[in-house]
């Protein structure tokens, strides 16, 4: 009788019938990893103990932090004993550092896809939970469900700009190179784009004439609670509008997934 209870206490907590949840006291501070756990509903949880203020969620307990670099010294002797993670960010980490917080995981993601990017975040969040497994192999179904509909996307000639393009033609200072999602279409072959190895480009007037004629020119805005809204400025030039459109990662996939649906 023992025995079967063991076996069939085993096999519940193999299943997740106790529930994916969070087994250490976190302080998320990167955006990318707070999408990632509302993908799995670990938003409530209550060892979810504070998130960035640049994450925009939905429902959950945690307290919100602005400031990055600049927590209180309240703030961080408040929660000196949970787990920290943040975007790589130097002045950040030697901001924890002389709180003696040196319990901090680092989320990097600099010249990664969005799918990089997605599975560099799991193995944090893997860290962080237990009994998730269920969830996270749901969501990279998911997730290979949409890279493998983006093998049929066709290939286009166009460049992103970071920020909006004014209603008078004129371009935001910066182009989005190899980086994030435009990284994913030129690795793959399915975009024609501005010539450059950096991951974000201050374009030049003279290099920058030679696409006018034949390409698109599309301008990028985060908007909250935006799936995605497309505006002609016009001929060849729109601006596209996403919630979490700069975030790397789950934001970035899903933004990919739904400009497979667009035309232009």
């Amino acid at each position: 009788m023992v025995i079967r209870l063991i076996v069939s206490f085993s096999l519940l907590y193999n299943l997740n019938v106790f529930g994916c949840e969070l087994k250490k006291n976190s302080v998320v501070l990167s955006a990318p990893i707070v999408y990632l756990l509302e993908e799995l509903d670990l938003l409530k949880d209550p060892k979810l103990k504070a998130i960035t203020s640049f994450s925009k969620v939905g429902a959950h307990k945690a307290e919100v932090l602005g400031g990055g670099i600049f927590l209180s010294k309240q703030t961080l002797k408040k929660y000196k004993k949970n787990t920290f993670v943040l975007d790589k960010s130097f002045e950040l980490e030697k901001t924890l550092s002389r709180a003696k917080i040196s319990n901090f995981i680092i989320y990097e993601t600099l010249n990664e896809t969005p799918f990089q990017a997605v599975e560099k975040g799991l193995s944090i969040v893997r860290q962080l939970s237990e009994r998730c497994d269920q969830k996270i192999n749901q969501l990279k179904t998911k997730i290979s469900k949409i890279q493998n509909k983006l093998k049929n996307l066709p290939k286009r000639k166009a460049i992103f700009f970071l920020g909006a393009i004014e209603k008078d033609g004129t371009l935001p200072p910066q182009i989005i190179g190899r980086d994030g999602f435009v990284l994913y279409l030129i690795e793959n072959d399915l975009i024609d784009t501005y010539k450059s190895d950096l991951a974000y480009i201050s374009w030049s007037q003279k290099e920058l004439n030679k696409y006018r004629d034949d390409f698109l020119f599309i301008g990028l805005l985060d908007r909250e609670n935006i799936q995605l809204d497309q505006y002609k400025i016009s001929n060849k030039r729109y601006n596209l509008y996403f919630d979490g459109v700069f975030s790397p990662g789950i934001k970035q996939v899903y933004f990919l997934n739904f400009l497979s649906k667009i035309s232009f």
